[in-house]
């Protein structure tokens, strides 16, 4: 059987004494269902349960929110749908409150991020042994976005030389989308 290598997460032999990719020893790897978060091992056994519960496409569903969530955690994902898929709603919802309440990954602590990571890569994982350090995942609502098109692709740029103002402020730094070209003064509000 395949499983994920914990450190590169690519496919190797379970029975491998070490990764053929990264040379990771696999001779200590831990049973299925497990998760090291931090340090600590903690069973992922009820998570997996609930998650293969869904259907194939809320599945698909519950993975593209978490990754929107986590890439902008100030835009809303709305889910219309119809009422024989609010079983389904209530179990995504119950998965992610249960981790949540587990890990204390609340939004009142600037780290409800970390649940939306944590499920991506449980997914990811398919809930086999991975180790997750929350040190290591960075904050997504302090990474600089273009309020025009959302993208991280930012740069600065010296505002130059022109004719109505000549050299006077020519050093001041604006940012530069390098998705759409748009571009503002640092700290402006949109």
């Amino acid at each position: 059987m395949l499983i994920k290598c914990p450190e590169c997460g690519k496919d190797v032999s379970d029975k491998a004494p070490a990764c053929i990719h990264c040379g990771f020893p696999l001779n200590n790897i831990h049973k299925e269902n497990i998760c090291l978060v931090d340090g600590m091992e903690y069973d992922m056994t009820h998570f997996k349960e609930l998650y293969n519960s869904l259907s194939k496409e809320a599945k698909e569903g519950f993975y593209k929110k978490n990754i929107i969530h986590f890439n902008n955690p100030k835009q809303l994902y709305d889910i219309n749908c119809p009422e024989e898929y609010l079983d389904l709603i209530k179990i995504t919802n119950k998965i992610e409150r249960s981790i949540r309440e587990h890990f204390n990954w609340w939004g009142k602590n600037n780290n409800a991020h970390l649940a939306y990571k944590f499920i991506t890569t449980c997914i990811d994982h398919n809930f086999q042994y991975f180790e997750f350090n929350t040190a290591d995942i960075p904050d997504p609502s302090k990474t600089v976005r273009c309020p025009k098109c959302g993208s991280t692709s930012v740069t600065t740029q010296e505002r130059g030389y022109s004719i109505m103002w000549g050299v006077l402020g020519s050093t001041k730094k604006k940012n530069l989308c390098q998705k759409c070209g748009y571009t503002w003064w640092p700290g402006a509000r949109k």
